[in-house]
């Protein structure tokens, strides 16, 4: 496998990783459903260490709308943030990899 494939692999994976909505689960001031969120980010802004099974990246574009769901109101707001990060990988069967770990840096203050 090249790394291109390899940065191709986990570009695509990160697009649909549970840790984006771990992130949106973790701001304040809580209670937020979420109606629809969405990762845009290329290969190109992704880094690998292969021997490490490490990876970084940045410029990830992270586009969510959720609602305060304890609003009677029903208070929405649609965002756009963008992210960087940084992970661990391994290989599995057929040149695949499989994302493990996942730390996102991005300000998610929805009520800034």
């Amino acid at each position: 496998m090249t790394l291109e494939t390899i940065r191709e692999k986990v570009a695509e994976q990160l697009q649909y990783h549970s840790s984006w909505l771990d992130k949106l689960n973790e701001t304040e001031p809580g209670n937020y459903g979420v109606n629809d969120s969405e990762v845009e980010l290329s290969s190109d802004d992704v880094f690998v260490n292969i021997p490490q099974r490490t990876f970084e990246f940045k410029n990830a574009q992270f586009n969510f709308d959720v609602e305060l769901v304890s609003s009677k109101d029903g208070y929405s707001h649609k965002s756009s943030k963008v992210a960087n990060g940084r992970g661990t990988f391994v290989f599995i069967e057929q040149n695949g990899i499989k994302i493990e770990d996942v730390e996102i840096d991005v300000d998610l203050d929805l009520m800034a």
